[in-house]
């Protein structure tokens, strides 16, 4: 099972040294580089500095929105003491666009309290805050890359490129999940190095709950989820289950996770009668553990609940959490599970009934304080994310867990049963990746979550790094490769493109 032995990863290798990825970044910085790593925050240190001697704690780095270009909304940081919620972000990797394109007499950019640059330096006029970010970037981008997979999975679909030689479109079946796979197993490995990265620095539950929490947060709550996972071991002191009943532990968890994510901050009467007795109770178990909590609570505001399904409502995935703390040692938890699997169905049913199925008076029939009460109880959390927390999270977390112990014949069991995890439900960029390639939405080959994974794992590893004409693009070598090693050979280079 040498990852480095596969022709798909000594191809993704080469791509990555033909793009330079760290000296692109270093020495041609621009806006859409600048906005990725923004984004994904791998600093070196915090709080920041802005070039005015003002410290900064970003909270929350943004969103991008359509049409409004290097401009990130709804970003949510700590500016010189005060909690700045609902902000704009500039892009601006010289940082000399504030005047020459005249954005100070724009109405359009009246909301922006801070521009990033990359080099640049802050203007003499009245202009909003500058942060130069050269100097806090972690020194291991490469591994911070394959930590955040999951951040460039979600690149906006205008911005992939907008042709495709498509080596993969008439090819058969059984040649596509080859390489496929070769991707997505380069995926696990890469997420389970930058995983065991951590794992030297910190003990191993702690790098799961970090990485369950963000998983919760899914793609638009990451950031908020992330800062209460480093304080897990706070929202966990004086729960002993020795001197109190699993229902008062488990409501001032619950307390003290939507306290410090900034929900109890409402009036009980603006409630629904179904949801007072529950908030009252909660409230008043905040009230005696804010003191000493304050410096973790965040603004209500950092939380983006647009277009979000209530199911996925941050408050719901808080009280979700809020069961799992209760676990001792889920590490040890979910170690047992693996060990005890014997088929991938059968573990995702125990892992169906272990995270989602926890009974919950309040919870089960509510999507947020503000909902009504349900007709019927409905899960905790169901098998759609469920699968995201097994292949995004879970199989990495166990993978670098044996990797560490040097537990070859458990690395086999991962890789294996990764491979055998049924698919997840088919989505928006999915389906734009298949067109990408393909140039049809080709779909009937796919047998398992993994051959999903690898299909996002080829974007990101070659398409998401070419230009819109596939320059200096290594993928048809690289399936080329496979398939001849297979017996099968690709068509002519200008044959089967998604453009014709």
């Amino acid at each position: 099972m040498p990852l480095s032995g596969t022709i798909y990863e000594r191809w993704r290798q080469s791509a990555e040294d033909t793009c330079h990825f760290r000296d692109q970044l270093l020495s041609c910085m621009t806006p859409k580089r600048l906005r990725i790593l923004w984004l994904g925050q791998p600093l070196k240190k915090e709080p920041l500095t802005t070039l005015s001697g003002k410290s900064l704690r970003i909270l929350n780095p943004g969103y991008g929105a359509p049409n409004r270009g290097p401009l990130l909304r709804r970003a949510t940081m700590i500016l010189n003491g005060k909690v700045q919620s609902n902000a704009e972000v500039l892009i601006d990797p010289e940082g000399f666009n504030w005047q020459a394109q005249r954005h100070d007499l724009d109405p359009a950019y009246a909301g922006v309290k801070l521009v990033v640059t990359w080099r640049g330096q802050k203007p003499d006029f009245e202009s909003p805050e500058y942060v130069r970010m050269d100097q806090y970037w972690s020194d291991s981008l490469d591994a911070w890359r394959d930590e955040n997979l999951i951040l460039f999975q979600h690149m906006d679909i205008h911005d992939l490129p907008k042709t495709c030689h498509a080596p993969l479109r008439n090819l058969k079946d059984e040649a596509l999940v080859e390489l496929v796979r070769q991707g997505a197993v380069s995926r696990l490995w890469r997420i389970a190095r930058a995983m065991e990265t951590q794992m030297n620095e910190v003990d191993e539950e702690t790098v799961l709950w970090n990485h369950l929490f963000r998983s919760m947060g899914y793609r638009l709550n990451q950031w908020p989820m992330h800062h209460l996972s480093k304080y897990v071991s706070r929202l966990r002191e004086g729960l002993s289950q020795n001197s109190r009943t699993p229902v008062s532990a488990l409501q001032r968890l619950q307390a003290r996770l939507l306290g410090c994510g900034g929900f109890l901050n409402l009036a009980s009467e603006t409630l629904p009668c179904s949801s007072q007795s529950y908030y009252g109770k909660i409230s008043k178990a905040w009230e005696k553990d804010m003191a000493s909590m304050v410096d973790i609570q965040l603004p209500e505001a950092v939380w983006n609940n647009q277009g979000i399904r209530p199911a996925n409502h941050p408050q719901r995935r808080l009280a979700t959490l809020a069961h799992w703390l209760l676990t001792p040692a889920i590490d040890k938890t979910f170690i047992q599970w693996f060990e005890t699997m014997d088929h991938p169905l059968e573990g995702q049913r125990s892992l169906l009934e272990t995270l989602g199925k926890k009974q919950d008076p309040f919870w089960g029939r509510h999507w947020t304080l503000h909902g009504r009460r349900l007709e019927k109880p409905k899960a905790l959390l169901g098998h759609v994310r469920i699968n995201e927390i097994v292949l995004q999270t879970l199989f990495p977390w166990l993978l670098a867990h044996f990797s560490i112990r040097k537990d070859v014949a458990r690395q086999q069991k991962v890789v294996r049963f990764f491979f055998l995890w049924p698919p997840s439900e088919d989505h928006t960029f999915l389906e734009s990746t298949r067109r990408q390639l393909f140039g049809s939405d080709r779909y009937q080959w796919i047998q398992s979550s993994a051959d999903q994974l690898g299909l996002l794992q080829i974007m990101h590893d070659f398409c998401g790094w070419s230009d819109g004409n596939c320059n200096q693009c290594l993928f048809r070598e690289c399936a080329q490769m496979v398939y001849l090693q297979q017996g099968w050979i690709l068509p002519g280079k200008n044959q089967g493109c998604a453009s014709e």
